[in-house]
């Protein structure tokens, strides 16, 4: 669950700092918008907050649970692109069959 809301939260404040950058060179767009969103969304600080958390827990002795917990984590972007991967290959191949004659 973690790596889900991490993940989820990166991707979104990656997507809104393209949709900045793209909309600053628009009439009414600005530069301030771009910066706006590196430092106000809230993909950077959860970002942070997980990783310093995890120094946490791990610069001092800790119960073995936290290596699995964590590891479950990062395997979760792991198992998340796999199935975006899949699912991007069948929508693909739905819409092949569906131009065939």
């Amino acid at each position: 669950m973690l790596g889900s809301l991490v993940l989820a939260r990166t991707a979104r404040w990656i997507q809104a700092i393209s949709l900045a950058w793209q909309n600053r060179s628009k009439p009414g767009g600005s530069s301030a918008a771009v910066l706006l969103v590196f430092v106000l969304h809230s993909g950077p600080w959860v970002l942070a907050i997980a990783i310093a958390f995890a120094i946490y827990i791990f610069s001092k002795p800790h119960q073995p649970e936290w290596a699995v917990f964590f590891t479950s984590a990062l395997a979760s972007p792991v198992l998340l692109g796999g199935y975006t991967y899949l699912l991007i290959r069948r929508k693909r191949k739905a819409v092949a069959a569906d131009d065939s004659p």
